[in-house]
C-alpha cells in the first residue's frame, strides 16, 4: 500500500511539471547588512536588518521602516494573516505583534510567563490565534494560543522518544507538521502530535511548498515526497541559488544581493 502511495505521488508530481517552463515575475534587490527576509501572501517583501525592519510592496517600493530595539534581536517573522504578523525574538523569549504598517500591535508575550523555558523555534498555524512553538529545555512541542494564552496540547522529551536532535525547522502545511533538526533528520506530525512519517534527508539545502520539502542543486529543483523520495521537478532557471521561499504559487529565489520571483507556467 505504502508504495502503490508513492507511485500515485510521484505520476501527480510529474504531471503537474510536464510542460511547464519558469516565467519571471520580478526582482528585488536585498537591502545591505540584512540578516532574515521574508515574503508575505500579498507578496510583499520584509527585511530585517540588526533591530530594524523594512517593507517593500512586491514592485519593490519602500513602504515603511521601523526600529524594533524594544523587542530584541529577532529570530524569525511570522506571518499571522495579511495584517498581523509576529516577530519571535529567541533573545529575549518572547512574541511582539505588529501590523501591516510594521506598528506594535498590543503589547509583546513572554514566553517566560507561561512556563516556557527555551524557546528556539516557531510556527504559525492555519488556525487563527494559534502558533507551534519548540522549546529546547525538555524538547516538547506546544501548541500556544496566543490570544487567550494557554497551551491547547503539547509533548514532551521528543529528544528521548524519536531522538529529535537541536530543532532547525518548524512548520504547518497541508494540516502535517514538519520538524527538522540539525542532524538532517525530518520528522513529520499530525496536527494531534502523532508522528506519521521520519526520513533522513538526502540533499540539502531544504525548503517547502505546497507539496512539502524541496531541495535544490546547481541544476534542478527537487520535492522530497512525504517518506523521504525525491522527485526531480524542473531546471533551474538561475545559476547559485542560496536560498528559496515559496509564497502563493511563486518561488523567490536568492541569488547574491537579489531575489528573482519565478511562477510555473505551461508552454
Amino acid at each position: 500500500m505504502k508504495n502503490l502511495l508513492l507511485l500515485f505521488l510521484l505520476l501527480i508530481l510529474s504531471i503537474s511539471t510536464f510542460g511547464q517552463k519558469w516565467e519571471l515575475k520580478g526582482e528585488q534587490n536585498i537591502p545591505e547588512q540584512t540578516d532574515y527576509w521574508r515574503v508575505d501572501d500579498l507578496g510583499n517583501y520584509y527585511f530585517l536588518d540588526g533591530l530594524q525592519i523594512e517593507k517593500y510592496n512586491a514592485n519593490g517600493k519602500l513602504l515603511y521602516k521601523q526600529s524594533i530595539k524594544n523587542q530584541g534581536a529577532i529570530k524569525q517573522i511570522e506571518e499571522i494573516n495579511s495584517l498581523k504578523l509576529v516577530l519571535f525574538s529567541e533573545e529575549q523569549q518572547q512574541l511582539c505583534f505588529i501590523d501591516n504598517t510594521l506598528t506594535q500591535n498590543g503589547n509583546c508575550i513572554s514566553l517566560s510567563d507561561y512556563d516556557f523555558q527555551n524557546v528556539s523555534c516557531i510556527s504559525s498555524a492555519n488556525r487563527s490565534n494559534l502558533l507551534w512553538i519548540y522549546d529546547e529545555y525538555n524538547s516538547s512541542l506546544v501548541l500556544f494560543d496566543y490570544v487567550n494564552k494557554i497551551k491547547l496540547q503539547s509533548v514532551s522529551n521528543l529528544g528521548g522518544i524519536i531522538g529529535l536532535k537541536t530543532i532547525v525547522m518548524l512548520k504547518e502545511l497541508n494540516s502535517q507538521l514538519y520538524l527538522m533538526d540539525d542532524a538532517s533528520e525530518v520528522y513529520i506530525f499530525d496536527l494531534f502530535m502523532n508522528l506519521r512519517s521520519h526520513y533522513k534527508l538526502k540533499e540539502t539545502p531544504i525548503s517547502t511548498n505546497d507539496s512539502g520539502l524541496i531541495t535544490w542543486d546547481n541544476t534542478n529543483l527537487s520535492n522530497y515526497t512525504q517518506f523521504g523520495e525525491i522527485n526531480r521537478l524542473m531546471a533551474l532557471p538561475i545559476p547559485n541559488i542560496e536560498e528559496i521561499k515559496y509564497m502563493s504559487n511563486c518561488y523567490y529565489m536568492r541569488s547574491q544581493n537579489k531575489i528573482s520571483k519565478f511562477a510555473m507556467k505551461r508552454d
